[in-house]
């Protein structure tokens, strides 16, 4: 077994683990790297890992490869780049207050506003509009251009939803207080 070093960063309760893509040996696959890694019983346990590199592109200065804990890959994560970008400032790796940061969803800019201690950062992320257009989001509504509060039955409850892309799909439901199952609900 290769060891791999890494750091493990928190963002608005997400967890991540941040790893430089030189460290990772060539015959390792992100996604089985992922699943192991991120176990919470038999790995270190986390929401994703975020892979980094410099970016080989005139666009952005570093690229940052989001792993979902499945070992899918992720178009984004906005808690997992403010990771990717803590760690960068926290291994002096970039020391410019404004970083380009290419993803699969493209490239996104993060401005330093703060540092409040070793490790402890405030950015401010520009991570572009979001998108409602139904051809943008893998969402199948019949000849509807956006789904806003669309009814959808998940697991024997309706809720009304509207499907936005954030860098990632994703299904919105608002609901009046928090007295229900979400996590389930979420994964149903």
């Amino acid at each position: 077994m290769t060891a791999i070093p890494f750091c493990k960063f928190q963002g608005f309760g997400n967890d991540y683990i941040v790893i430089e893509h030189d460290a990772i040996p060539d015959s390792y696959s992100l996604p089985d790297l992922a699943r192991a890694i991120c176990h919470r019983n038999t790995g270190v346990g986390s929401d994703g890992i975020a892979v980094i590199e410099k970016s080989a592109d005139d666009d952005a200065d570093y690229f940052c490869e989001i792993v979902n804990p499945d070992g899918s890959i992720a178009g984004f994560s906005g808690n997992g780049t403010r990771c990717a970008v803590a760690y960068l400032h926290y291994k002096d790796l970039w020391n410019e207050p404004r970083l380009r940061l290419k993803t699969r969803s493209g490239t996104k800019v993060y401005n330093l506003v703060e540092i409040f201690s070793e490790g402890h950062y405030r950015f401010e992320a520009e991570i572009g509009a979001p998108e409602f257009a139904s051809n943008r989001i893998p969402v199948e509504r019949e000849h509807s251009e956006v789904v806003i509060d669309s009814e959808i039955l998940v697991d024997g409850r309706r809720f009304l939803f509207s499907a936005v892309n954030v860098g990632n799909p994703v299904a919105c439901i608002f609901v009046d207080d928090f007295d229900l199952d979400w996590r389930h609900y979420g994964k149903v």
